[in-house]
């Protein structure tokens, strides 16, 4: 029976999991959300990877109390801000900070101007849908973000760089908890109507709600190493309708090689 093995759930914002009671999840097994949720509910371990949304968390107070993998959290002394401010790599870009008050250590997250520039060249020539484009590169902008004395923060681990907040969350969880199985809530990886699909669209740090749907492919790539590295390890994606009934409950071709990836409805997964 599951309910007597060692169960892990990890949520993702795909707006499948609108409905799913986080606090009752918690009672069955440890919960690993990604970025925004922390916005309606706590989880057990918090991954962000943008710097918008790590900025936003830490600075709501949530990383006090409660355990959080940020990415490329290195503490700074305070006295050496100016030098990193006032450099080129910062120009014309908007700085972000929150409330310094007595704090004596930062982390700097930023965009260099330069890069950014070439980046949006460089994609403006290869996409066809352009002003998209644009929307997704978002804004040129720097954080500082004052730190205070004690909090729940972890650094995501180098060896995830590239990779996206779901897959790092599901890849901390099976090292930390060691689980037999592995739900994947909220993974929708596609949408039905080609837009993008995030429970937290058009709200701060995140892309405007008429976007189009982002691309899959990345996530379907990092899951897979995951699939392969932990073969003992029973995952189960659970999907909204019908497998294969439209684009977000469809199967994943590429996972088909696993034996250890499965498909469930919602329906079967409240039953479990």
């Amino acid at each position: 029976m599951l309910s007597k093995q060692n169960n892990v759930y990890v949520l993702g914002n795909g707006e499948s999991r609108k409905n799913i009671d986080v606090n009752h999840l918690r009672t069955l097994g440890k919960v690993y959300g990604c970025n925004a949720i922390y916005r309606d509910t706590k989880v057990d371990v918090l991954v962000c990877i943008d710097d918008g949304i790590s900025h936003e968390v830490y600075t709501s107070g949530y990383a006090k109390d409660n355990v959080c993998y940020l990415k490329d959290w290195s503490p700074l002394p305070a006295e050496i801000l100016n030098s990193f401010v006032h450099t080129d790599m910062f120009k014309d870009t908007e700085v972000i900070e929150n409330e310094r008050g007595n704090k004596e250590s930062f982390v700097l997250h930023g965009c260099d101007s330069k890069m950014y520039d070439e980046l949006l060249d460089e994609g403006l020539k290869l996409v066809s849908d352009k002003e998209d484009f644009k929307v997704k590169m978002g804004k040129k902008q720097t954080f500082i973000t004052w730190l205070e004395l004690q909090d729940k923060v972890k650094d995501v681990p180098r060896e995830y760089e590239g990779w996206s907040a779901g897959p790092i969350a599901v890849r901390i969880a099976v090292e930390n908890e060691k689980p037999d199985n592995v739900f994947l809530l909220g993974f929708d990886l596609k949408s039905n109507d080609g837009k993008i699909n995030n429970l937290y669209k058009g709200t701060d740090n995140y892309y405007p709600s008429g976007s189009k749907e982002i691309y899959s492919g990345n996530w379907i790539k990092q899951h897979s190493v995951n699939f392969k590295l932990f073969p003992d390890v029973n995952f189960i994606r659970v999907v909204p309708d019908e497998i294969n009934s439209n684009a977000i409950s469809s199967e994943v071709d590429e996972w088909k090689q696993f034996e250890n990836i499965r498909h469930a409805t919602l329906d079967k997964f409240e039953n479990l």
